[in-house]
């Protein structure tokens, strides 16, 4: 996939996780699969916006604090997830988080306006930055500090 717009050269990033995990996620400062995959291009900076499987809303948006690494130190539940990043994200309270209605005239990201769930299978799926953008502020966030 093409780098986001920006100076930067920061990318943008939607994580996929259940409710339990995005809250490990956010306490835990990580984001976990089994496979290297996209994480590989990854990088410290790159904007993040929490996705919540099945509970099917946006939750925060938030930043990578550590490019892709691996571990074996147990984390998650459901599974060990050893290809890693580092993450600051910031979890909006479930009754302030919102669902894709909100967002997706405003989206470039997915092309499939009716299918868009089909998208998100993965775990995490790179967005345009202006996509980003309106995340952050749908969901109310202050701008992200990078790191």
């Amino acid at each position: 996939m093409a780098e986001s717009e920006g100076d930067s050269g920061q990318q943008a990033w939607i994580i996929v996780a259940g409710p339990d995990t995005i809250g490990i996620c956010a306490e835990k400062g990580v984001f976990g699969l089994n496979g290297k995959g996209p994480l590989g291009r990854v990088r410290k900076g790159d904007r993040l916006v929490a996705y919540v499987r099945g509970d099917k809303v946006f939750a925060g948006v938030g930043v990578v604090t550590e490019p892709y690494y691996l571990d074996d130190e147990p984390v998650f539940l459901g599974g060990l997830y050893p290809d890693r990043i580092g993450i600051r994200i910031d979890l909006l309270p479930p009754e302030k988080r919102l669902d894709i209605w909100n967002f997706l005239d405003e989206l470039t990201f997915p092309s499939d306006k009716v299918r868009w769930h089909a998208s998100l299978v993965g775990g995490i799926r790179q967005i345009p930055m202006s996509d980003y953008e309106v995340f952050e502020e749908g969901l109310g966030a202050k701008p992200v500090n990078k790191g």
